[in-house]
């Protein structure tokens, strides 16, 4: 995270050593901006409450400074990213957390919380069926979500709502991302 698109510019930078700093242009002017299906990629507020993000703001700054933007582009979603039909994501990350999540669970002073939490938390994936998980996974999202959605819609960029669980399909697709806020 970093304060600013100089900050950022600068340690996407430092990390590939390049200097972004000329790709800087302050406008979107000539850029195009997919917006993933607002129906799709929900808020969820509260446990059982989700809301639709409105991005109208976003829309009506990219369109007025020159920028053209594309709505409802179709991505994957979160619930379809499943390994051996279960969910993929939790697979994963059950496997590369697992004993933090034990660490944790053992921390806690009410035991009936530790024996009702640790079977959901246990990691059973084998190193084989791990890696072979992160590699459809990966799969999915980026050649057959990411790359088709670049190519479909012609964007440069993809957006949609932070709170979603966009962010962690994009990482799982390798993709780079950046959180911006709305106004920007």
């Amino acid at each position: 995270m970093t304060r600013c698109a100089e900050d950022l510019a600068a340690l996407i930078g430092s990390l590939l050593q390049r200097d972004f700093s000329s790709s800087l242009t302050k406008t979107w002017k000539g850029r195009k901006v997919g917006f993933v299906d607002p129906k799709i990629w929900y808020i969820q507020v509260r446990e059982g409450i989700w809301e639709v993000a409105d991005s109208s703001d976003a829309l009506n700054l990219i369109t007025d400074d020159g920028g053209k933007v594309i709505q409802d582009n179709s991505l994957i979603s979160y619930d379809e990213l499943k390994f051996e039909c279960l969910d993929g994501l939790d697979q994963v990350w059950n496997h590369d957390f697992a004993h933090l999540f034990q660490g944790l669970l053992r921390s806690c002073r009410d035991p009936k919380v530790f024996s009702r939490t640790r079977s959901r938390k246990e990691n059973h994936t084998t190193r084989e069926k791990y890696y072979e998980a992160k590699n459809v996974l990966r799969k999915n999202a980026r050649v057959e979500e990411y790359e088709k959605a670049f190519r479909e819609y012609e964007v440069d960029i993809i957006a949609g709502p932070l709170d979603s669980q966009l962010g962690s399909i994009t990482a799982v697709a390798g993709h780079p991302s950046a959180t911006v806020h709305g106004s920007h």
